[in-house]
């Protein structure tokens, strides 16, 4: 007997996945979310303290405790189908999600150069001493000498994309150093979403949100077809997210914050961000401020 669910909200593009019929498999199990391959492509569900994001579908939390998951029928490489809305797995889990309301982040709020400079100072300043041990974070925002090997490893590359965009955004056109050194940053880093490309992804919704969309799209159109050699389906999924101009929500808001200077909020937006995966806040926004040093350069 399959357990019947109500979700209280999902993303954009899991609304658009859930729309095609056909076979389904879970792909990863997580103590508070699962990710299914469906034929239209890849959903989170979880639980409401994942937070909204464009590939989350959320479920309400009646308590604080990890769902189990295997007692549901949810297990990695479980097969099931998705009909008309609903997701069944196995026969122990039903969700239909057609009656969930969708969110959509808010519109991206004006900016200057000058605020942008502004709010980079502050920032700088309150996430250097935050910057997790792992990840790229260290090569912007911290001390390149405190980063990992993986990250020592990475710092040219990570350089040439800082150089690059500054050119790219100028023109606004990728550079071939820009492709080079952005192919070079996908699947890098462990995890299931590589620190390279969190880091991208900053850069993709960053670009989205000063309106530099023909410059993330043609670097997009560059970069995609070697996804599905140098990283993994999962991250690949919430990477074109992010070239869509769709993130997580607390990065949404982060991104807001700084770009219309609201300084109070720097620590608790550092805060939501340093709980968004291992390293993956902290490495997007690595993205956001390469890309926001480039445009206010």
């Amino acid at each position: 007997m399959s357990v019947a669910l109500s979700p209280i909200g999902m993303g954009p593009i899991a609304a658009a996945i859930m729309q095609h019929d056909g076979e389904a498999e879970v792909a990863a199990v997580f103590e508070r979310c699962f990710y299914v391959r469906c034929p239209g492509g890849i959903v989170c569900v979880g639980m409401e303290t994942l937070g909204d994001g464009p590939l989350n579908v959320l479920l309400s939390a009646p308590n604080t405790a990890a769902p189990e998951w295997a007692n549901m029928g949810i297990t990695r490489e479980a097969k099931g189908s998705v009909s008309k809305g609903r997701l069944d797995i196995g026969d122990r889990f039903a969700l239909d999600v057609l009656t969930a309301p969708v969110w959509q982040p808010p519109a991206w709020p004006a900016t200057t150069g000058a605020a942008i400079a502004r709010s980079l100072v502050t920032l700088r300043a309150l996430a250097a001493p935050l910057c997790p041990p792992e990840g790229l974070s260290r090569l912007v925002l911290g001390s390149v000498e405190r980063a990992d090997r993986t990250a020592r490893a990475a710092a040219p590359t990570v350089r040439q994309l800082a150089a690059a965009l500054v050119q790219s955004v100028a023109d606004d056109r990728p550079s071939a150093e820009l492709t080079r050194s952005a192919v070079l940053l996908l699947g890098l880093g462990p995890g299931l979403t590589p620190s390279g490309d969190d880091l991208l992804g900053g850069v993709f919704l960053t670009l989205s949100a000063l309106g530099r969309t023909a410059l993330r799209d043609k670097l997009w159109t560059a970069i995609e077809p070697e996804l599905d050699l140098l990283t993994v389906d999962i991250s690949a999924a919430h990477l074109s997210a992010t070239a869509d101009g769709l993130g997580a929500g607390i990065v949404h808001a982060a991104l807001a914050a700084i770009l219309t200077v609201d300084a109070a909020t720097f620590p608790s937006h550092l805060t939501n961000l340093s709980g968004l995966g291992h390293s993956s806040g902290f490495d997007t926004l690595a993205g956001i401020v390469l890309t926001l040093e480039a445009a206010a350069a």
